[in-house]
């Protein structure tokens, strides 16, 4: 199993992630993604363990093949809660069980890529309708 790491500039505190996949749905405690509603936050958080100071760590739970991102927030109660403050944020994917770390960067190029393909496809497509008439 893939660990996910965190550097934070505290020690000793309670930190737990939310992970959202690319549909932007909320992964429960129970393995299935939802979409968002607040009332289930509690249900989303998977918290980080310190294992070094300053330095947390989470096993990823097995996942589906996906691009997800895992939000970093700061638990200030006993519980999670929908007013914690977001402290980080990662992006990975999931590929037949491999873990790969993504930078924001990457997605957005590979965005741009899959547009530029989007287009020549549709540029393609309109000359070989032309082509064939």
């Amino acid at each position: 199993m893939a660990k996910l790491g965190f550097r934070y500039v505290e020690t000793g505190i309670n930190l737990y992630i939310v992970l959202i996949n690319n549909a932007n749905q909320h992964r429960k405690s129970n393995g299935i993604f939802e979409i968002y509603v607040a009332a289930n936050w509690d249900e989303y958080d998977l918290p980080l363990t310190e294992i070094d100071n300053y330095f947390y760590q989470l096993t990823l739970p097995n996942m589906e093949n996906g691009t997800f991102s895992a939000e970093v927030f700061y638990k200030e109660g006993a519980n999670p809660a929908v007013t914690d403050a977001r402290v980080g944020q990662r992006f990975f994917e999931i590929v037949n069980n491999e873990f790969y770390s993504v930078s924001q960067s990457q997605l957005v190029l590979l965005e741009n890529s899959l547009d530029g393909l989007q287009r020549q496809i549709a540029e393609l497509t309109r000359a070989l309708v032309r082509f064939n008439m």
